[in-house]
């Protein structure tokens, strides 16, 4: 009998090895993917990014940029949502693929304050989408089931668009958010 019960926890320990060596490995793809699309499309994204720069919208008035980052994800098979949480320039642009779990929410903020894009919105903004983008590509390529959501967050600098977002429930439903801003080190919050 106990020559059965360790065969059998021997069996489950390389059952459970090999299949996560799998999941690894599919990951490491889908890693590569992402990555080489990236590389790949980096002058488009700089481009959104310098584009973003030249508008520099303040908050709730940021319509030119928030029409080049839709018409960038709906270019490339978003469906977008526009007018969010009662914001005109707030909105969610959405791809699914087979089950779309799990939900992946990207957060991209886009205005400006007077003076311009001091805080780096506008590379907050195209880097965001190319990290949607980036994702999608992984996505598909690789038939990974799941959602990316990209949520255009108008007025954070001014009126905390994020806020109004939350409150209206338009997060709902995410399983994991990813988030970043500009500035001169590197930081990671769990």
């Amino acid at each position: 009998m106990r020559k059965n019960r360790f065969g059998f926890m021997f069996l489950c320990f390389m059952g459970f090895t090999l299949s996560t060596s799998a999941v690894l490995f599919a990951m490491d793809k889908a890693k590569t993917t992402a990555v080489t699309w990236a590389d790949d499309h980096s002058k488009r994204i700089i481009e959104l990014s310098q584009k973003l720069n030249e508008f520099k919208e303040i908050g709730l008035q940021e319509f030119k940029s928030s029409d080049l980052l839709v018409a960038e994800l709906e270019a490339n098979g978003f469906k977008v949502e526009r007018g969010q949480a009662g914001m005109p320039t707030a909105f969610v642009g959405t791809f699914a693929q087979g089950s779309g779990k799990p939900v992946v929410g990207i957060l991209a903020e886009f205005d400006a304050l007077p003076n311009g894009h001091s805080c780096g919105h506008n590379l907050f903004g195209a880097g965001s989408v190319g990290a949607a983008l980036a994702l999608r590509e992984a996505m598909i390529k690789n038939k990974i089931d799941g959602t990316v959501i990209l949520f255009g967050t108008p007025s954070e600098d001014t009126h905390g668009g994020k806020v109004w977002l939350a409150r209206e429930g338009v997060f709902k439903g995410v399983d994991v958010f990813l988030d970043w801003h500009p500035g001169t080190t590197n930081v990671s919050n769990i």
